[in-house]
């Protein structure tokens, strides 16, 4: 299901901006350059870090692949799993389960992505991103919204906007997302 979500109150947003319960099938060379950005990957577990894997198993191969995510550790890691270019920057500190990554920025900034693909939520990524200015085409996941932190989804939702105004498609995880997210209502046709 793809849905055309330009946002209501009429604000300047991406002429393709789409919302999908699922990625279309992409056939792409594999010079296109794709950085996805996640909190953890695998051996950590969770929905979103399972998710960032099969859909890394995919891509690889198919695209210039590089994943970004958060180290356990204070120190930058670069590694190589399942022939996909992992790199886990350093992480200083968790504010309300958001990794805390100085070196995020830097590391976007770096990347010559023709695509950079957020993983939400992950609010020290948008933010990272934001600070990057990147140029590439920004893509969001949207697994969740915020939900146990509650004051800072509500600190935190007008930078949201800003971002999600820049994206150029939002993939939903759920229908219920779709429905229910005060957020993706705005981008909800």
């Amino acid at each position: 299901m793809v849905a055309d979500i330009r946002p209501k109150t009429g604000a300047q947003t991406p002429e393709r901006l789409k919302l999908s319960l699922a990625p279309a099938p992409v056939s792409r060379p594999a010079d296109l350059r794709v950085l996805h950005i996640g909190k953890y990957y695998p051996p950590y577990r969770g929905g979103m870090e399972s998710h960032l894997q099969c859909l890394s198993d995919e891509l690889n191969g198919m695209v210039d692949l590089k994943v970004i995510v958060a180290n356990a550790e204070r120190r930058t890691m670069k590694a190589v799993i399942d022939g996909v270019n992992i790199t886990r920057v350093g992480k200083f500190c968790d504010i309300k389960s958001a990794p805390v990554c100085p070196a995020l920025v830097r590391e976007i900034r770096r990347s010559k992505a023709d695509i950079v693909h957020i993983h939400w939520p992950n609010p020290t990524a948008v933010l990272a991103y934001l600070a990057s200015r990147h140029q590439g085409r920004l893509v969001f996941t949207y697994h969740s919204d915020i939900v146990r932190q509650r004051m800072l989804a509500v600190a935190f939702t007008p930078i949201l906007r800003h971002a999600l105004k820049k994206a150029a498609a939002i993939i939903v995880t759920s229908p219920n997302y779709i429905e229910s997210s005060d957020i993706l209502s705005e981008y909800r046709s």
